[in-house]
């Protein structure tokens, strides 16, 4: 399918069903809370492991491995990185137990304006839509797979006029309903 057909079927489905671009109060609060990580550029430990809970309770003993230097000096990399997406999530990535949809949480909930979480579900509603054309059940999401998905979701955010997080709870919700 073309993609300017494809984004004309997501644009129709997103303007009926405009209720899925909520943020629900939990992941509000959070992101309230990691907010200060913006202005310092880096995230301290205490915010990382509460983000990467959110996102999933698994793994969490993992999370705690991680040292506040090096939570503080990769993330204040990656931060910095945001001309590159590969590099910037592949250094998220390189946190014990974060694979890649929780390193794009540790972008999403601290940047909402910038940038979306990825998880398979959000995939496979891109890949009905054929806006993304590989690995149609968005399982084992690599770096390469972050950087389509967040062209994609950017250019939905920037057509929508949405930031790329609602752009991704729509996709999020549209997975179960579509």
């Amino acid at each position: 399918m073309p993609a300017a057909i494809a984004f004309q079927n997501i644009d129709a489905d997103m303007d009926a069903n405009q209720a899925w671009f909520a943020v629900g109060p939990q992941l509000t609060r959070l992101m309230k809370s990691v907010a200060p990580a913006r202005e310092r550029g880096y995230l301290l430990k205490s915010e990382f492991v509460a983000i990467c809970k959110e996102k999933s309770s698994r793994r969490v003993a993992s999370l705690e491995k991680n040292s506040e230097e090096a939570i503080e000096k990769i993330s204040r990399l990656a931060y910095q990185m945001e001309d590159d997406p590969f590099i910037q999530i592949s250094l998220l990535r390189s946190f014990k137990g974060v694979a890649v949809p929780r390193a794009s949480c540790l972008l999403a909930w601290v940047f909402p304006e910038k940038y979306p979480v990825i998880d398979w579900r959000a995939w496979k509603v891109l890949h009905r839509y054929g806006l993304v054309n590989r690995n149609p059940e968005g399982r084992n999401l690599q770096p390469d797979h972050w950087v389509d998905y967040l062209k994609v979701v950017q250019d939905l955010a920037n057509r929508r006029k949405k930031t790329p997080m609602l752009i991704d709870r729509w996709l999020w919700h549209a997975e179960d309903h579509l």
